[in-house]
């Protein structure tokens, strides 16, 4: 009888050599559910990177373990918090898009307000000269 392709994949993921990034993402996968409920306990990356690598969890470096802890345990949940650029199909209401915003620079020179500290004038008054 053959074997299954995922027994057959499993046997020849074993036969190769595995890079060291690779082993490293394997060991994190390992722990990331650990190092998630972790960090929502308001744990520091730092703290549980240390305590892991002394009980020998994981044998990689911090800065490994940091790219893992952003790329797998905190995008994921800011990702969740992002509004949705596909519209609501649900509502009827046009979705309103918001006016274009002038820049600081523009804002500050169009509008200033009296007696709000300096306020530079290009051209000089020949009262404040003398």
């Amino acid at each position: 009888m053959e074997k299954s392709y995922p027994d057959q994949l499993g046997e020849w993921i074993k036969r190769q050599n595995k890079s060291l990034r690779d082993r490293n993402l394997v060991a994190f996968l390992a722990v990331v559910d650990d190092v998630r409920a972790a960090v929502e306990a308001g744990y520091s990356v730092k703290a549980i990177w240390t305590n892991m690598r002394e009980s020998k969890r994981i044998g990689f470096g911090y800065d490994s373990f940091l790219k893992y802890a952003n790329r797998l345990v905190a995008k994921p949940n800011q990702t969740a918090k992002t509004p949705s650029t596909e519209p609501d199909m649900g509502n009827d209401k046009p979705v309103q898009q918001k006016p274009a915003t002038k820049t600081r620079a523009h804002s500050v020179a169009s509008s200033p307000v009296a007696g709000a500290g300096f306020t530079f004038n290009a051209t000089p008054r020949k009262e404040d000269l003398l």
